[in-house]
């Protein structure tokens, strides 16, 4: 569960947090507490959805067709670039 802190400051697990900061990862039960006596200086945010980190040994184990193959099936390939065709640089100078 995440709280986000509206006023005042609050110390949890030895951190200071201000308002506007966000605590990451309270547990349910200490977080229920926290919201509830807090009379609104803290507000439970929705639960965030879980995104999959792609580890380095997962790259690795791709073969380099496997990453090309990925890279062209992606609209605008790694990095979010337009996949250009290749030029002639002859026929573009007049």
């Amino acid at each position: 569960m995440d709280i986000r802190i509206n006023r005042f400051n609050v110390r949890y697990q030895g951190k200071i947090y201000g308002p506007g900061s966000v605590i990451y990862n309270v547990p349910e039960i200490t977080g229920k507490d926290l919201v509830k006596e807090s009379n609104g200086e803290m507000e439970e945010l929705p639960l965030r959805e879980e995104t999959k980190e792609v580890t380095s040994q997962e790259e690795t184990k791709k073969t380099p067709s496997q990453k090309v193959k990925e890279s062209e099936s992606t609209p605008g390939g790694e990095g979010g670039d337009p996949i250009l065709s290749p030029v002639d640089p002859s026929k573009t100078v007049k």
